[in-house]
């Protein structure tokens, strides 16, 4: 439960800098989930799962250190419980392959 606080503490705060942006939460936005892992084979195999409940999903070496990125997309509507539900879902995926969630972003569709 106490994940589920910091996730929607930190979400929040990236949904309220899209609205004051401008951004309308109520388009769809595409929205991309940035996880981490040490190797090439687990990022393969996180982003299998990943595709599995909905996401398209890109790997790549990390540019910044030895890490394997998958980088997950999904259209949707930026609502604080999905990507709250979204957030711990993906750390506790990366987490189950010594890796980590690195949060969200989203293009400000107005």
């Amino acid at each position: 439960m106490e994940d589920e606080k910091f996730y929607k503490m930190i979400n929040s705060k990236v949904i309220e800098n899209i609205t004051r942006c401008g951004g309308d939460l109520n388009k769809h936005h595409q929205v991309e989930f940035f996880i981490y892992v040490p190797n090439e084979e687990d990022a393969y195999r996180a982003a299998a799962i990943i595709q599995k409940v909905g996401f398209e999903v890109e790997v790549s070496q990390s540019g910044s250190d030895s890490d394997w990125l998958c980088l997950a997309t999904m259209k949707m509507k930026p609502k604080l419980s999905d990507i709250t539900k979204i957030s711990m879902y993906l750390a506790k995926l990366a987490e189950s392959f010594g890796g980590n969630y690195d949060g969200w972003e989203t293009p400000i569709d107005f």
